[in-house]
């Protein structure tokens, strides 16, 4: 599945809302994203993973999704689904929204008739409004729009799902995101948690997409670009606070995942503390699930609309 909200995310927008309906599209892997994102979905049941927890959720389910946690979706196979997401920064909500839209993170099952319809109505105006055009009044109604639907959830009559057991793959993936600075060998995992390595492996990139090497690696790229944003260390030392061999390894590794160079990213960070702007970064961009995943007759528009006293 191609997250298309979260490529206008990346052109330096605001907010991005889109519906997508689908059967076997599914994400590949687990990602993270420098924005907030709302997940909302309309019909079917879906496995949405984040972090080291997995949950089943359907039909007016919302995953509230702050910045940079690991998270992906998918269906069994034949399932269809239809869902929205919204995607946005700062920039986009009223004062003091944003921070307390963080204390709900997690997967919401709405109960109230009342909610779901507000829900749904305020989804499908930002979608509409998603489709009329780029211009200061378009941003300004989804801004609007956007901080009616935040105040509701912060209102919502819902009840917090919990996790599934999915028994000792979601202690490994814990385990491994804790110490993910550690050189980790699958020898020290199976031995730890009593399980073969062809066993580890195989429920290791069945739960989260990637391989064991491969979400360490995300893991500490993800570290390293709040090290950017939060500290003044220079890339060498970033580089070695993530526990990468090299700084030419730490450059192999974020240009794979992420398609930029470490300096790149660091410069891109600087400009945006220095003017107050949010970089919206998408690690990484999933790849379809099988040939034709993505759905071309998805077209959303990019409103960067620039306003006297604010950023976008």
């Amino acid at each position: 599945m191609i997250d298309n909200a979260a490529v206008v995310m990346a052109q330096g927008v605001v907010i991005a809302a889109e519906r997508k309906e689908g059967q076997d599209d599914n994400m590949t892997s687990s990602h993270f994203h420098s924005f907030f994102e709302l997940y909302y979905l309309e019909a079917c049941s879906r496995q949405y993973v984040v972090d080291d927890r997995l949950y089943a959720i359907k039909p007016h389910t919302l995953v509230v999704l702050p910045p940079r946690l690991m998270h992906h979706s998918y269906g069994l196979k034949g399932a269809p689904f239809r869902r929205v997401v919204v995607c946005f920064t700062p920039e986009g909500t009223a004062p003091g929204l944003y921070e307390r839209l963080k204390e709900l993170q997690g997967v919401h099952e709405l109960t109230d008739a009342a909610d779901i319809r507000y829900v749904e109505e305020m989804l499908q105006e930002l979608l509409s409004e998603e489709d009329s055009g780029c211009d200061e009044l378009s941003l300004a109604v989804k801004e609007s729009l956007l901080n009616l639907l935040i105040v509701r959830i912060l209102r919502l009559k819902s009840r917090r799902l919990d996790p599934l057991n999915v028994g000792k793959i979601r202690k490994e993936v814990a385990y491994i995101s804790e110490h993910y600075a550690q050189d980790l060998s699958l020898d020290d995992l199976s031995a730890r948690f009593y399980i073969s390595k062809f066993h580890l492996c195989h429920e290791f990139k069945k739960y989260t997409g990637n391989t064991v090497i491969e979400y360490r690696n995300f893991l500490r790229i993800l570290h390293a670009q709040r090290l950017f944003m939060e500290s003044d260390l220079n890339l060498t030392a970033v580089s070695e606070a993530v526990s990468f061999s090299s700084l030419t390894h730490f450059e192999r590794v974020l240009m794979k995942t992420a398609g930029i160079r470490p300096h790149e990213s660091r410069r891109q960070i600087m400009e945006s503390k220095k003017s107050g702007q949010t970089v919206n970064s998408s690690l990484p961009l999933p790849k379809p699930a099988q040939e034709g995943g993505s759905d071309p007759s998805i077209v959303l528009q990019s409103c960067q609309v620039k306003r006297p006293g604010r950023q976008s």
